[in-house]
């Protein structure tokens, strides 16, 4: 719920206007929330007001609430455009673990990712060391070994084209069996993988694109993990290694670290499949 400093409250109405839910109303001059009304925490109210009146109760992050800065928070477009059409999804990783402040920037690119009726309830777990060596040897074996006309690929929202790939992820088992190297996370030093509720894939899939954006910034490489993923689905022993609990399943997963190579230049990309209805 929100709350109106009515001492700063100047009745312009912004927070009114901007309130999607109708939380908020004018009364006698001043912005006053509406008890019985269903408010989200969105924070809009907080974020438009320029007299700092609204204070979204219950999100104990003053620290998060930054004044508008064009300087500092504005990107030129074709700037913008321009990384996102330089980045490549790395298969070749360096054995260097990220540091943990470094990490912790990837996850704060999550964390303020929007999310359906500001839900926030996503879950965020980064393997390494150990950790990741296991995921690694139980993601081969378990798809290596799994009979994939047995998944019910529509359950578990993955392409059914991935029953394509059945020897391909044999292949792979033998070849980390025999060497050690992992083609399947390409020997990344880190796995992140995303955990929601079931049916809740679009708040997951909007916070892996800007994860990755910030995995880029930070100059490392990052690919996403679809057979990762699959691979969690279908492996009780991943889904206990990353503390799955009942109700939720992996949304989606991606392996990071510092890149071994370094790119020359963009490339190209199919015409976009573009309708505009008028």
């Amino acid at each position: 719920m929100t709350s109106i400093d009515t001492t700063k409250c100047i009745g312009c109405g912004a927070c009114v206007a901007d309130c999607q839910l109708r939380v908020l109303s004018l009364v006698d001059g001043k912005s006053w929330p509406n008890p019985e009304a269903t408010c989200i925490e969105c924070g809009h109210c907080e974020a438009i007001c320029t007299q700092n009146a609204p204070h979204v109760l219950g999100l104990d992050a003053a620290a998060d609430i930054k004044p508008y800065d064009a300087a500092s928070f504005t990107i030129e477009p074709q700037r913008l455009q321009n990384f996102i059409n330089f980045r490549r999804s790395m298969r070749q990783f360096k054995k260097d673990e990220v540091p943990d402040d470094m990490i912790a920037k990837i996850i704060e690119a999550g964390r303020h990712t929007q999310t359906g009726a500001n839900r926030q309830t996503l879950r965020y777990v980064v393997l390494a060391g150990d950790a990741m060596k296991k995921a690694k040897a139980i993601a081969n074996k378990a798809l290596a070994e799994v009979d994939v006309e047995k998944i019910d690929f529509n359950k578990i929202y993955m392409p059914p084209t991935y029953q394509k790939f059945q020897q391909t992820w044999v292949l792979w088992n033998q070849y980390y069996q025999a060497t050690g190297v992992d083609l399947l996370l390409h020997d990344a030093p880190h796995h992140l993988v995303v955990i929601c509720d079931y049916g809740n894939l679009f708040d997951t899939m909007l916070s892996i694109g800007n994860m990755e954006l910030m995995i880029n910034a930070l100059g490392l490489g990052a690919c996403s993990t679809g057979f990762g993923t699959l691979a969690y689905h279908i492996s009780p022993e991943l889904q206990q290694l990353i503390g799955l609990q009942e109700g939720e399943t992996v949304g989606f997963s991606m392996t990071f670290g510092y890149p071994k190579v370094g790119y020359q230049r963009t490339t190209n990309r199919k015409a976009p499949n573009y309708t505009k209805i008028t």
